[in-house]
């Protein structure tokens, strides 16, 4: 069985004795008590004993510390803090010690401190291992300070100046003392359960009081070692832990009990939920199977719909078709009517207004047929080439033909095409020409003829 316990004392420089008469107290003769040393050296149970935060003066041996703060300190200062820790049975020297150094860790940074830890012989016949940790309210903040200046009155203006600054008992109010003390209760329980966890212990200790657990049992009366020493109250004593064990077997077998029908009502809370879950999700799944069903319903609706619109769009449209072929074929076969009926009527009139002008071409030619091709092959495309050839043909000239037709198309592939009907009217207007140079040079000047380079 695993027990545990915090007790705070503060070691005020002065106090009060049994007599009712004012002592002075000593740091270092605590140090040197919880240390086995000087005329303490014969107790055989000091186990292990660590300082830490020590000033630089102080580093190579602590009890100097202790002995320059009985020195220089205040004389209605506090020397030191101790704190008893009673350490669970179950771990070992090395886990009681990391068990220590945890505390230290939380509750002495930047004070120096010293603690050992004892193993004395318990009532019951065990060990009783426990450890005095004491500290000094100082807290150091990084400023060398000497011997003497150590323990000086702080200067907050300027810290280099004076002491280090106390923060501990002193500095707080009573009610603020009194609830530092129930966190640091708390804290050495959860460091306690945690160093049993970490060594794979089932057990588990409380610092609270029968009351705050809701126990129904009387505590044990506290006697010293005077009193121990007094068969009828150790008698007593024992008598009640006796009666305690056997009652912590009635409750531990009730708590047994208790967790077996707890674990079977959890198994079956369990069981409860699982087929909850498992229904749940079957609806779930039901109902997503429903929304998919009605999903694939929808697309093939819409599937369906929008293969009965490209089916009748389709139709439209290659009735649209149809429709546009037979209207084109219609324009077309009436296109190439009115085209073919232009086309007989333009050639008819042409050739009217070309036999009624042939007479004047031939003799234009004869006065000048140098004019005249140079006129013609400004004016002509290939069929009136050939319609002006044929003027010529009729009155039997082949040899002007021949040349006439040589030097046309010689020229017509870079000229523009001529509009029959403005080719006829000025044809019309030559005929009161007096010769085809001055029509030529004309359209010189109006730059809509360039005469041909001469051969060579």
């Amino acid at each position: 069985m695993s027990v545990a316990n915090l007790r705070v004392s503060i070691g005020s420089r002065q106090y009060k004795s049994t007599s009712g008469k004012m002592r002075e107290r000593s740091a270092l003769a605590k140090i040197l008590y919880i240390l086995r040393r000087a005329r303490h050296k014969t107790a055989q149970d000091l186990m292990h004993e660590s300082s830490g935060n020590m000033p630089y003066w102080a580093a190579e041996d602590p009890t100097k510390f202790w002995a320059a703060a009985d020195k220089h300190e205040r004389k209605n200062g506090t020397l030191f803090i101790e704190h008893l820790l009673v350490l669970p049975r179950d771990l070992t020297l090395e886990q009681h010690i990391e068990l220590v150094e945890r505390w230290a860790e939380t509750e002495a940074s930047h004070r120096a401190y010293t603690y050992a830890i004892h193993y004395s012989q318990s009532a019951d016949g065990g060990i009783n291992p426990h450890c005095h940790f004491v500290l000094n309210e100082s807290l150091q903040d990084g400023v060398k300070r000497g011997e003497s200046k150590f323990f000086k009155r702080y200067n907050a203006k300027k810290p280099e100046r004076g002491g280090c600054k106390k923060g501990g008992t002193g500095a707080r109010t009573p009610a603020e003392n009194k609830q530092v003390l129930i966190q640091q209760r708390q804290l050495f329980e959860d460091l306690c359960n945690e160093a049993l966890e970490r060594a794979q212990k089932d057990t588990r200790v409380s610092l609270q009081s029968y009351k705050n657990r809701g126990l129904d049992i009387v505590p044990e009366p506290k006697v010293g070692p005077r009193g121990w020493r007094n068969e009828k109250i150790r008698n007593e004593i024992l008598a009640m832990r006796e009666a305690k064990k056997e009652l912590a077997k009635e409750l531990t077998t009730i708590q047994k009990t208790q967790v077996v029908a707890l674990e079977q009502y959890r198994q079956i809370k369990e069981k409860q939920a699982a087929l909850a879950r498992q229904e749940k999700a079957q609806e779930r799944l039901a109902l997503q199977q429903r929304e998919r069903e009605r999903e694939q319903e929808a697309v093939k609706a819409k599937n369906d719909f929008w293969q009965q619109e490209q089916a009748e769009y389709e139709q439209f449209v290659a009735g649209v078709e149809q429709q546009e072929a037979e209207i084109i074929d219609f324009i077309a076969l009436q296109a190439e009517a009115t085209y073919q009926a232009s086309k007989a009527d333009f050639m008819q009139l042409f050739v009217n207004e070309l036999t009624q002008v042939a007479p004047i071409y031939f003799e234009l030619a004869q006065q000048d047929l140098i004019g005249f091709m140079h006129y013609a092959a400004i004016q002509a495309d290939m069929e009136l080439d050939d319609a002006v050839v044929r003027v010529f043909v009729e009155k039997e000239k082949p040899v002007l033909m021949a040349q006439i037709a040589e030097r046309m198309r010689a020229y017509r592939q870079g000229l523009v095409k001529p509009q029959a009907l403005m080719y006829l009217m000025q044809a019309k207007e030559i005929k009161e020409s007096v010769s085809f140079e001055q029509l030529i040079a004309e359209l010189e000047q109006q730059a809509v003829y360039k005469p041909p380079k001469p051969d060579g």
